[in-house]
């Protein structure tokens, strides 16, 4: 294991190596120099010279410039370090880029003797004798063991393999070694036993911690009140900030209370600290109302419920509710199939191209004096002016397998002129993201597969055995886990379909190389389903779909591919962006299972839950849809009941109680110009036409009530006193025409009579008011 695992948590080290006046001229030397030659993160590359330093108990400063014999044995140091496994872990590549920035930056602050900056010593294409010499000269030296601790930071691995990484930097400095040593045991505990990636507030704490007076001591930690005050004290401090961190309150919380007062309470009291004498401070608030999670609020104020992909204002009038739950709803959950099938489409479509072109091309060799090759006809076998390049580029690909980061510069040899991550896309390889419409295709047809399932998902077990893509009972299920069921119940097996499956196999197609990869490295990662790499020469990793950053660059990235598939502008390619994503598409499903069979027992089948629990419901079905159909069918339980019981009456109408032009409207689109379905047939006992027409015909369906209520409009509308609403003259001219053709259907006099019963009980007054509104 190298002594730096990360550059990403550099960040929180000091500079005490380098002194201040010189770290200053360093940084300013980078801001006049060409950027060609520092082409790395500067602050990552002076930050690994401090820790060099600091390992080999040596200091840096401007004298240290005008010593010709240091800066040579610096100058070798360093740069056996940045090649050294036993540093970091880097490809060659990198090690020389970072060798190279350092020494341009010391020539550009004026080195004694720039002859001695060992420029000449490094290669790009390969680790020269000299450059292997002083990696051993490294290796072999004498190591500080607390600063190797120190920067070797605080690591360990979570259930799922995951490396995860505690800021413990603040208490190192605060109170020294041993007392930061029991705070990461209780981290590592807490970490190794769960699925985790992070400990709520625990960078804050720490930072709160070394905030502490200077006359406090570590024994304090162990007195009950003082940690009754601590923790006090932290919770004041943090949440009187937390506005300024424009955080949600009502989260942070849950944070509070659910995940750092779970850690405190079972992995740091008794341990690190003593339990307090009032327990851990919890934070009372009310019970959350599920409907109200995921609500947004846009730009003009409107706030809108953003569970689904069709995002739904939490007001809206009945006639945008319908257009929202039959309309935009299936076509958003429709278009982003379409894409997913696209692009499934066209990575499968690269890689078959990849296999049949290497039958043609010529594989290129890396070129040695020895190989009895000419130079020159090895390198146009991929130069970007041969017609014939990506026939040999496969063909190079094939035979040689995935290159990785090992490869790096004989890579930039054989693909000179090319960019590697491009290549990558041509040859159909799993490139960043590339996976994520196999992803949604998966979701979308089976909604029971969550997000967290996708990640955990793999393929083969530790025994090298295929157990997560599996035959059973001449089906083929996928096998994970969903681990918020708990222990008993995370286990799922997903039976797939016809398409489903072949999508299955086409991953495992795709990743093929990738997992070969990982597996000669003995590198665990190959055993899971989903892989990715960002080029050619980068390690394969695992596509964990839960860890997809929104950051405005992926997501403007995201647009693009919807643009180029769906036909959307800019701005509308953006906005869908910005609504998708795994999770929203599995509750779009499950909710279009909801309309379907307006059934939520199925809609919780059919999203894998065990049971249906009725406060789930809130999660998947913004208020809007519940409220719609709970009234919709309590409206229809009532007038069902008032009409049967005032069908001889002349206050039928008046019983029905429409308030609004929207509500008569949908009603008579509902039962007038549709058949009734058998379950939903009206209680008034109604008569439907029923016959086989031609397109260009409309079937009515005919009852009293209906005809009653189309007659009382066409009155109303014909005494009106001011111009009605376009919906009641439109229903009016219906009216007319429908009563017109009954009155001569002499074939049907059941229609008769029931148009003689209309006319007897129409009257204009029952929608006098309703035909403006």
């Amino acid at each position: 294991m190298p002594i730096i695992k990360k550059t990403i948590w550099l960040a929180d080290h000091r500079h005490t190596a380098i002194s201040a006046d010189a770290l200053r001229q360093m940084v300013t030397a980078v801001q006049s120099m060409p950027e060609r030659e520092w082409h790395t993160r500067v602050d990552v590359t002076l930050k690994l010279l401090e820790a060099y330093l600091q390992i080999t108990r040596q200091t840096f400063s401007l004298e240290t410039l005008h010593d010709a014999r240091r800066m040579q044995e610096l100058c070798e140091g360093f740069i056996g370090a940045f090649y050294s496994s036993k540093f970091i872990k880097s490809t060659p590549h990198q090690s020389h880029r970072r060798s190279m920035s350092l020494l341009a930056i010391f020539r550009q602050l004026g080195s004694t003797d720039p002859c001695i900056l060992p420029f000449r010593a490094i290669s790009q294409s390969k680790i020269t004798d000299e450059v292997a010499g002083w990696v051993l000269r490294f290796e072999n030296s004498q190591l500080d063991d607390d600063s190797v601790w120190l920067w070797r930071a605080w690591f360990t691995e979570n259930k799922n393999g995951a490396l995860v990484g505690f800021p413990l930097h603040e208490i190192f400095l605060r109170f020294g070694r041993p007392f930061t040593e029991r705070l990461f045991t209780a981290c590592e505990t807490c970490i190794s036993g769960g699925r985790t990636v992070a400990i709520p507030f625990l960078k804050e704490f720490c930072e709160y911690i070394g905030l502490l007076p200077e006359d406090v001591e570590s024994s304090r930690f162990q007195d009950p009140y003082f940690v009754d005050d601590l923790l006090i004290g932290f919770l004041r401090h943090y949440f009187s900030s937390a506005e300024i961190r424009h955080m949600s309150v009502a989260a942070q919380i849950d944070h509070w209370n659910h995940g750092f007062g779970l850690f405190v309470t079972k992995y740091l009291f008794g341990n690190f600290m003593a339990t307090p004498a009032r327990g851990f401070p919890m934070i009372p608030r009310h019970k959350r109302d599920k409907s109200n999670t995921r609500v947004l609020t846009d730009n003009n104020g409107v706030r809108t419920k953003a569970s689904l992909l069709t995002h739904f204002p939490l007001e809206l009038s009945d006639s945008e509710t319908c257009e929202l739950l039959f309309g935009r709803i299936q076509s958003d959950f429709d278009a982003v199939v379409r894409w997913a099938n696209a692009e499934t489409e066209e990575l499968w479509a690269a890689r078959q191209q990849r296999k049949e072109l290497s039958k043609i091309g010529i594989v290129r060799r890396i070129w040695s004096k020895n190989s009895g090759e000419s130079k020159t006809y090895n390198r146009w076998l991929t130069d970007p002016s041969n017609p014939k390049w990506l026939s040999n580029a496969a063909a190079t690909y094939e035979d040689h397998g995935h290159f990785g980061p090992d490869s790096d510069s004989n890579l930039r040899q054989l693909f000179q002129g090319h960019s590697l991550s491009e290549i990558a896309k041509l040859l159909g390889l799993p490139t960043d993201a590339s996976l994520l419409p196999y992803a949604a295709l998966l979701v979308a047809e089976h909604p029971a597969i969550t997000t967290a399932f996708l990640d955990d998902l793999s393929l083969f077990n530790r025994r090298d055995k295929q157990t997560g893509f599996v035959e059973l009972d001449g089906g083929w299920y996928l096998v994970g886990t969903k681990p918020r069921r708990g222990a008993l119940n995370a286990q799922q097996h997903i039976l797939l379909n016809e398409q489903t499956k072949a999508l299955v196999d086409q991953i495992i197609e795709l990743t093929e190389p990738l997992r070969s990869y990982l597996k000669k490295r003995n590198d665990p990662a190959w055993r899971f389903l989903f892989l990715t790499s960002l080029s050619l020469g980068t390690t394969p990793h695992r596509q964990l779909f839960s860890a997809q950053s929104s950051g405005d660059r992926l997501l403007d990235r995201l647009a693009k591919r919807f643009s180029r598939v769906l036909p959307l502008d800019e701005k509308a390619a953006l906005d869908m962006a910005r609504r998708f994503s795994l999770r929203a598409l599995r509750a779009s499903a499950g909710v279009l299972v909801y309309l379907r069979t307006k059934s939520v027992t199925e809609m919780a089948r059919a999203l894998g839950h065990k049971t249906y629990i009725p406060k789930l419901l809130a999660h998947y079905l913004p208020p809007l849809i519940q409220t719609f159909f709970q009234d919709r069918w309590i409206r229809i339980f009532q007038s069902a009941i008032l009409c049967e019981a005032l069908k001889d009456s002349d206050y039928l109408l008046e019983a029905s109680s429409f308030q609004t032009m929207d509500e008569l409207d949908s009603f008579l689109r509902k039962h007038a110009l549709k058949k009734i379905p058998a379950h939903l047939a009206d209680p008034e006992n109604a008569v439907a036409v029923i016959r086989e027409v031609p397109s260009c015909e409309v079937i009515f369906g005919v009852s009293n009530g209906i005809l009653a209520a189309l007659l009382s409009i066409d009155l109303a509308v014909k005494n009106s006193t001011k111009l009605p609403s376009g919906r009641a003259i439109y229903w009016s001219g219906i009216a007319g025409r429908l009563s017109d053709f009954i009155s001569q259907f002499d074939e049907r006099p059941d229609l008769q009579k029931c148009l003689i019963w209309a006319r007897e009980h129409a009257s204009a007054t029952v929608f006098r008011d309703v035909i403006y509104a």
